[in-house]
């Protein structure tokens, strides 16, 4: 009896054993094809254009660092302006509590400390100039000038507040009011930024002073800046030097001449001390272009090394972009970002290190492969469909992070 019984249990063993492998083997075989298909994975992974493991690094780090949300309530204008100029018309702010478009929000002729952001002026209009640190414009033409990397165009309309309600700016208002108070006393890195998107390179115009000024003339003057000396350590002057070149160049017929080549060498050496004082790791110079100088602290680092990529994103030529060197700055910001994602930071390292990266992204957008078809006996191009899961970035669910209040220095002269 004892027998019978082994042998049962045995065979009944062996049945169960049995269909689970044929359950794994089912289980399996859906892994392939479906229906039979053809098509094997090595030739639809062929199809998909190539991963590069940078992009997706640069993109999670994006990612994190958008979700520092800043309070229209609580931040000052120059703050928020900062998050434009990283993020674009996609910034978002949060208003009570509620994610909003920042630009939408700003158009609507907001105050702060009982002042508008923005002012009706006699040759145009203009955001309000300076108060103390970090609420305003630091220099000239500030805001404008970030607002050109939103690429709006000229009839965009913001309200400004004005005792007898609102009466609307348009940012061709804003450009006609900077033509008319530039001047050689204050720093005009800002305006350069901003007429140079705005006007062609030739433009001339005479200012409210009756004195002419040209956009060659803001290059030359720029050009012979001592940047050792300017806010950031010459950062900004060199990208507005650097956008000026590549808006003079996207003219057909425009090449290197006169006060043309005298930028072109600037940057270029800049380029060069740039590369010549980067560290190991990728972090450029905490010195900038002075001395080299290393700060272990994430908050003193980012601000110098993000400042820089900010610049060589804007200055390098598309071969220049695809060397290490320049791969393992971008690695290094995008890590800094990722890996310190609740530290607090203020509002201006953060975002010229983030508009760094954003520019990088957009550099190196992989271009649509193109095929050829034949209909009707004539040969056609389409685009090539990507998968949709080709430039998925690596993102996961993260607390939300607050930043802090930018310290204030006892003058705005240092103010970015």
């Amino acid at each position: 009896m004892t027998l019978i019984r082994f042998i049962f249990c045995f065979a009944l063993c062996l049945s169960t054993g049995l269909i689970s492998s044929s359950n794994a083997a089912a289980e399996e075989s859906n892994l392939g094809p479906i229906n039979g298909a053809a098509e094997s994975q090595d030739e639809q992974n062929a199809d998909q254009p190539d991963v590069d493991p940078l992009r997706e690094k640069v993109k999670l780090a994006i990612d994190i660092s958008e979700r520092r949300y800043l309070d229209g309530n609580l931040h000052t204008p120059w703050q928020i302006l900062h998050g434009m100029l990283a993020l674009r018309g996609d910034y978002e702010i949060k208003i009570n509590g509620e994610k909003v478009s920042a630009l939408e929000w700003m158009k609507q002729g907001r105050t702060y400390n009982r002042l508008p952001w923005v002012e009706k002026t006699p040759y145009g209009g203009r955001f309000h100039t300076y108060t103390q640190p970090y609420h305003f414009e630091g220099h000239p033409n500030q805001f404008l000038a970030i607002l050109t990397m939103t690429d709006l165009p000229l009839d965009t309309t913001f309200m400004a507040r004005q005792r007898n309600g609102v009466v609307p700016v348009t940012i061709q208002e804003m450009v006609d009011h900077a033509k008319m108070v530039v001047n050689d006393v204050e720093e005009q890195t800002w305006t350069l930024w901003a007429l140079s998107k705005y006007l062609p390179s030739d433009a001339e115009w005479v200012n409210k002073d009756g004195q002419p000024w040209s956009i060659e003339r803001l290059v030359q003057r720029q050009t012979r800046a001592n940047f050792n000396k300017a806010a950031c350590g010459g950062t900004h002057g060199l990208f507005a030097l650097s956008h000026a070149r590549k808006q003079h160049l996207a003219v057909e017929g425009n090449d290197l001449t006169g006060v043309w080549i005298d930028a072109d060498q600037t940057i270029k050496k800049h380029v060069n001390i740039a590369r010549a004082l980067q560290y190991s790791d990728g972090a450029f110079s905490c010195g900038y272009f002075a001395y080299q100088d290393y700060k272990k602290d994430f908050a003193e680092r980012l601000s110098p090394t993000g400042h820089t990529l900010e610049f060589l994103m804007m200055a390098v030529d598309d071969d220049e972009l695809q060397k290490d060197w320049i791969r393992k700055g971008v690695e290094h910001v995008a890590d800094d970002l990722i890996n310190h994602k609740k530290n607090p930071i203020d509002c201006g390292p953060l975002y010229h290190a983030l508009s760094g990266l954003v520019l990088f992204l957009e550099r190196t957008e992989p271009k649509p492969v193109v095929v050829e078809q034949v209909v009707d006996g004539n040969p056609m191009t389409a685009p090539k469909p990507a998968s949709e899961n080709a430039l998925v970035p690596l993102v996961a669910p993260k607390p939300e992070v607050t930043i802090r209040q930018a310290s204030l220095p006892d003058a705005g002269s240092g103010a970015e």
